[in-house]
C-alpha cells in the first residue's frame, strides 16, 4: 500500500533501519540484534525464532521530537486495544502519548489496556448466550472454521459499544474484523501517515 511505502522509507530515511516484510517465516536474527517491530505477529514469531532485543516502533515514533505529527482537531475515535498486547504496558502508554500529541479526543473502552479482550477471530469474548451457544458448536477458538454469516453478527455484537463513534487500531487482525461489521475502524499507522 501506499502508507506501507511511505513508512518503510521514512524508517530508512530517519533511522538507518533495514525493514523486513511483515510476519517474515523464518527471521535471521542475532542474539545480539535490536528489532523494532510493529506486528504483534511478528512479535510472536521473533519471540519464538531467536533472543535478539524487540522494542515497539511506537515506542521510536513516540520518543522522536522531530516527527511530524498530523493535527486531528480533537476529533473523537474509541481507542481499540488489542488484546494480544494486554502485557505491554509500554505500548499502550505510547499508542495513547502519540494520539494525545495529535490532538485525538480518545473514547476507552470498558475492557482496554491488560483487559483488552478483542483481537479479530483471534481472539473474542461475548455474553451474548444466544452467540455463545452458535459458538460452541465449533472446535476452533480462533473462528477460522465458523461461517461468514456467524463471523459477522460476532463483530456487529461487539461493535454496539462503539455507538458509531469511528474506532482507532494498532492490529490488522483487530482492524479487519471491525471492518466486516461495517465499523469506520482506522489503523494508527495510516492516520499518523497519512499526508506524509
Amino acid at each position: 500500500s501506499h502508507h506501507s511505502k511511505v513508512i518503510t522509507q521514512y524508517l530508512k530515511d530517519h533511522y538507518n533501519l533495514k525493514v523486513n516484510h511483515c510476519c517474515v517465516l523464518e527471521p535471521s536474527f542475532n542474539d545480539e540484534d535490536c528489532v523494532y517491530y510493529i506486528c504483534q505477529s511478528c512479535r510472536e514469531k521473533i519471540e519464538v525464532k531467536s533472543k535478539a532485543t524487540l522494542k515497539s516502533l511506537w515506542l521510536l515514533i513516540d520518543q522522536d521530537p522531530s516527527f511530524p505529527f498530523p493535527n486531528l482537531h480533537h476529533k473523537r475515535y474509541v481507542l481499540q486495544d488489542c488484546w494480544r498486547d494486554r502485557n505491554h504496558p509500554e505500548i499502550h502508554n505510547a499508542i495513547r502519548s502519540i494520539l494525545k500529541k495529535m490532538n485525538v479526543d480518545i473514547v476507552e473502552l470498558e475492557h482496554n489496556q491488560k483487559d483488552a479482550n478483542f483481537c479479530g477471530n483471534f481472539h473474542y469474548e461475548t455474553l451474548n448466550e444466544e452467540l455463545l451457544k452458535e459458538m460452541s458448536n465449533y472446535n476452533d477458538p480462533t473462528m477460522h472454521d465458523y461461517p461468514e454469516d456467524l463471523k459477522v453478527r460476532l463483530m456487529e455484537d461487539y461493535a454496539l459499544q462503539f455507538h458509531d463513534v469511528p474506532v482507532i487500531t494498532y492490529c490488522n487482525r483487530c482492524t479487519n474484523y471491525l471492518r466486516l461489521a461495517h465499523v469506520d475502524a482506522t489503523h494508527l499507522l495510516d492516520l499518523i501517515f497519512d499526508k506524509m
